[in-house]
């Protein structure tokens, strides 16, 4: 017997709210993400931290546009960048110079505190996590 391959013809429905169903999911696990990299690189106490003023004006943002969902981490504090780079604010009577960072507060303080999160694996592997979570897959 000859199957005239011609003649099969498969139709797959996809419901029209599956789209924003998995965006949905997808904006919800990133924001579980964001937030757990803040617990993360707070609880690591990598931050400079004096009088703890940085670790509490941090917080995650995530932002949504038609084709992407991106998440960040922001220290909202005008010398985080300073802090960041390790080096102090540079003023018309002094350039910049290294910071020593006291460690009383958090032993493991020191500048580029995202340095170890840069390859993106931590990220990649909580996203993925929080997703199945979100999804209710085990």
């Amino acid at each position: 017997m000859r199957v005239d391959k011609s003649k099969i013809s498969v139709k797959i429905s996809i419901d029209p709210n599956f789209k924003n169903v998995i965006e949905a999911e997808i904006e919800k696990a990133m924001r579980l993400t964001m937030e757990d990299f803040k617990r993360e690189v707070v609880g690591s106490q990598t931050l400079p931290k004096d009088n703890g003023e940085m670790e509490k004006d941090t917080f995650t943002v995530v932002e949504k546009s038609p084709n992407l969902i991106v998440g960040s981490l922001i220290t909202d504090k005008p010398y985080a960048r300073y802090q960041y780079y390790g080096m102090t604010k540079p003023t018309d009577d002094k350039p910049s110079r290294p910071l020593n960072y006291q460690t009383v507060n958090n032993p493991n303080a020191r500048s580029k505190w995202l340095e170890e999160y840069e390859d993106g694996e931590w990220i990649n592997e909580r996203f993925n996590e929080n997703l199945r979570n979100v999804r209710g897959e085990k």
